[in-house]
């Protein structure tokens, strides 16, 4: 794109030009300056150059064969759920409130009402979940209620109205992926080519 970069440099200088004091000359053959205007724009002549190679970089691992891959290894970490809670002071309380439920064909809404019970409606990530339940839930189909939870001191009865895997088509999930994908690839050079120096303080320093 050496168009793109010189329009963008020849902006550039006019811009420190005027900063500058000084005159600039664009003739469509070279590109003329003095003095400070000429080391500002060789300095934004590097960070275009650092930004047109961090673009390239990009573009060879933001490919739309990566993204897949990561999304296959995000899928079950990524499942949304969305669920009807009560939270309950007792496990006999949560018993029967879970029979209710199931056998007496009540809705989550009503068994709450009818015992004062504090009702809510969260939605949440796999990754969210604590390791000791991440199975429970992954075992779970919508529709279905979770035997009860302890909590604290409390108990709390899940019925789970949705659960969904994660859409290609996320423009939040894109960006989280992309970023993944970044950081994963600036950290392995980082480990490969710095060297990290903790010096210790001998007792004729301290």
């Amino acid at each position: 794109e050496p168009g793109e970069l010189r329009r963008q440099l020849i902006a550039f200088a006019r811009r420190c030009a005027d900063a500058h004091g000084e005159a600039v000359v664009d003739d469509a053959r070279d590109l003329a300056l003095d003095g400070a205007a000429e080391a500002c724009v060789a300095r934004q002549f590097v960070l275009l150059g650092y930004r047109a190679a961090l673009k390239r970089r990009r573009e060879s691992l933001l490919t739309p064969q990566a993204r897949q891959r990561e999304l296959t290894s995000l899928r079950l970490p990524l499942t949304r759920f969305e669920a009807e809670v009560i939270e309950l002071e007792s496990r006999d309380a949560a018993q029967e409130a879970l029979f209710c439920v199931r056998e007496d064909g009540m809705t989550m809404e009503e068994v709450a009402t009818e015992g004062r019970y504090p009702f809510k409606i969260l939605s949440f990530l796999q990754e969210d979940i604590p390791d000791d339940l991440q199975q429970k839930f992954l075992s779970v189909t919508a529709g279905e209620v979770l035997e009860p939870l302890t909590r604290g001191d409390a108990f709390e009865l899940y019925r789970i109205t949705s659960k969904t895997e994660p859409q290609p088509d996320d423009a939040a999930l894109h960006e989280r992926i992309d970023g993944i994908l970044l950081f994963r690839h600036f950290s392995e050079l980082a480990a490969r080519h710095i060297e990290p120096r903790l010096h210790v303080a001998t007792a004729s320093e301290e």
